[in-house]
């Protein structure tokens, strides 16, 4: 904030009074970016947005309070499919939340504007060594997904995972956009090799000093290998539902085969007995299609019920 001020002289010259005139007060604004939407053929709008963390991101792209986020580091998982398929695409819509006009980028190991953009060769590999911080539903061949929904810890895949930023593509990699206007942005995996395949990419905005650094991750199946991807993963919570409900609530567990060939599966619901067994002969849990087949790139819904019979947690 600033004034300017006009003194009134009197007939010998000297100030005799004092009339601010402007006063000016100024706000400073960031730019600010965050994902609007995503979409891809191979998961629902829900399920995509937790597989790629955009709650996460966007936390991340415009803070609370204008404030410097908590965390920069992020995995994108762009899911899996079998050798040679179709490329795995994953649309992005970008929006400018802001009052000002935000110009941005993305960055790849291989572009000349890496290390302008704040990373070098060997930040590409310490990124991809030590982010721990996956949503990664991944698959074993002939398995079911091991995904982790989790802040931190180890991630088992990355031990036999391949730093393959020529099997990723972001278009476009930069833009500008007025406040209020969107774009959107492509993120591309070919399934050209079989493994688990991780590129790093930097993010971001200018005016802000913030540097996003995000792993774009995938997997190429093996031709002929079943796969199960269980979504959500890792953790599922059923919500509260009340007691005494004469039918509880109907919800829904997704599987997704990724592969080329048909997946069978079945429910083990010896866990579920024991607990029937110990709540007075009372079903908890029941999943009402414990078993099945999900063809090739198709996804299954399982029905559960949850009839709690007590106000706690089970």
């Amino acid at each position: 904030m600033f004034e300017v001020s006009a003194d009134f002289l009197g007939e010998d010259g000297t100030p005799v009074a004092t009339q601010a005139v402007l006063r000016a007060v100024f706000a400073g604004i960031r730019a600010k970016l965050v994902i609007g939407d995503v979409r891809a053929e191979f998961a629902s709008t829900a399920a995509l947005r937790a597989q790629l963390r955009v709650n996460d991101i966007n936390a991340a792209l415009a803070p609370v309070g204008n404030k410097l986020p908590e965390r920069t580091d992020f995995d994108m998982d762009l899911g899996g499919r079998s050798h040679l398929s179709a490329d795995s695409v994953v649309v992005v819509q970008l929006r400018n939340c802001s009052e000002c006009t935000c110009t941005w980028r993305a960055v790849l190991p291989r572009d000349s504007a890496w290390s302008e953009a704040g990373g070098a060769r060997e930040d590409s590999l310490s990124l991809f060594a030590t982010t721990n911080t996956s949503s990664s539903s991944s698959v074993h061949p002939g398995g079911v997904a091991d995904g982790d929904e989790g802040d931190g810890g180890d991630n088992d895949d990355d031990a036999g995972s391949e730093e393959a930023d020529d099997m990723f593509d972001v278009k476009p990699r930069s833009g500008s956009l007025l406040p209020g206007a969107t774009c959107t942005v492509t993120l591309r995996y070919k399934h050209e090799r079989v493994g688990y395949h991780v590129a790093p990419l930097l993010f971001k905005q200018d005016l802000t000093p913030t540097v996003l650094r995000l792993r774009l991750r995938g997997q190429t199946l093996p031709t002929g290998s079943p796969a199960l991807v269980v979504r959500p993963t890792a953790v599922w919570d059923m919500g509260r539902v009340a007691i005494g409900m004469r039918e509880a609530p109907q919800q829904f567990l997704c599987l997704h085969n990724p592969g080329d060939v048909d997946a069978a599966f079945r429910v083990d619901v010896a866990a579920l007995d024991d607990m029937t067994e110990s709540n007075f002969g009372c079903s908890i849990f029941t999943c009402s299609a414990p078993e099945g087949v999900v063809c090739p790139g198709q996804s299954v819904h399982l029905p559960w019920r949850f009839q709690p019979i007590e106000a706690r947690e089970y």
